[in-house]
C-alpha cells in the first residue's frame, strides 16, 4: 500500500461485513486491531437499533467501551481528572469517523467506512458497505443530496476567495457538484 500523508502508510484489515478482498479498514489514527474493534462495536450499536442518531450512538459507544475489558476501553481517558463527558462524546466520533473503507478499485480514494445519513429526518451513522451492498437507495440518495448540501455550503463559505486565480478552477468544480440532478 501507499505511503500516505507524512507518516507511514497504516496497515488495513479485511473488512468482517464484505467476503473477499474488495474492501478493508483503514485509520491513520488508529492500529488496524483498533479499527477493527471500532468497527465492530459501530456494527454491534447499529444492529441494535438502526434508528439511533449520531449523539445517541456516541453515547453508546461510550458505554460500550466503559468496561475494562471492552477493546475500545484503552481508547479513551477514564481519569474523572482528567475527561468530561463533553470529551467521551467527541472522543467516539473521532475515533468512529477516522475509520475508512478501501476499495481494491480505488486504494487511492479511502472512504468513511460509518457516513452520517440523514433518514426520517434523523441524522444517524450507517455502515458504508451495507449501504451500498443492500443498494439503499434512499440512504444513497440522502448522502448524494448532503454533498450537494455541503458543496453549496463551501461555495457561500469560501465565496470572498473566488476572484483568486488558483481558486477558479475549483469553484467551477463545486458548483457542477452542487448543481447535479
Amino acid at each position: 500500500m501507499k505511503k500516505r500523508g507524512k507518516g507511514p502508510a497504516k496497515k488495513v484489515v479485511p473488512l468482517s461485513s464484505v467476503s473477499g478482498p474488495e474492501a478493508e479498514l483503514q485509520s491513520k489514527r488508529l492500529s488496524e486491531i483498533d479499527a477493527a474493534s471500532v468497527n465492530r462495536t459501530m456494527e454491534e450499536i447499529v444492529a441494535a437499533d438502526p434508528n439511533l442518531t449520531t449523539e445517541e450512538q456516541h453515547r453508546e459507544f461510550v458505554e460500550k467501551s466503559r468496561p475494562e475489558d471492552s477493546p475500545t476501553h484503552h481508547l479513551f481517558e477514564w481519569d474523572p481528572k482528567k475527561q468530561s463527558e463533553i470529551y467521551l462524546l467527541e472522543r467516539a466520533r473521532a475515533l468512529v469517523i477516522s475509520v475508512r473503507i478501501v476499495y481494491a478499485a480505488k486504494p487511492e480514494s479511502p472512504v468513511r467506512a460509518w457516513p452520517v445519513v440523514v433518514k426520517d429526518g434523523k441524522r444517524g451513522y450507517r455502515q458504508m458497505t451495507e449501504i451500498v451492498r443492500r443498494k439503499e437507495m434512499d440512504m444513497l440518495t440522502a448522502m448524494i443530496e448532503q454533498a450537494k448540501l455541503d458543496a453549496e455550503n463551501w461555495i457561500r463559505k469560501w465565496q470572498r476567495l473566488e476572484n483568486v486565480s488558483e481558486l477558479a478552477g475549483l469553484f467551477t468544480q463545486m458548483r457542477k457538484v452542487a448543481n447535479r440532478k
